[in-house]
């Protein structure tokens, strides 16, 4: 089973990471995947890492 990283933004969409891909979702979206957010408490710092690097 893949994980999803998920990134709440302050506009209210999500980003999700898989490998170096990202998109964004809507906040119906990121709802659904409120469980894989759990898991960004632990790995926020390292999405901000590749979100800035992908920029």
């Amino acid at each position: 089973m893949k994980h999803r990283l998920v990134l709440t933004l302050p506009q209210g969409k999500a980003i999700v990471l898989k490998g170096l891909r990202y998109k964004f979702l809507s906040k119906s979206n990121y709802l659904k995947n409120i469980k894989s957010y759990k898991t960004l408490k632990f790995n926020i710092f390292i999405i901000k890492n590749i979100f800035f690097k992908k920029k």
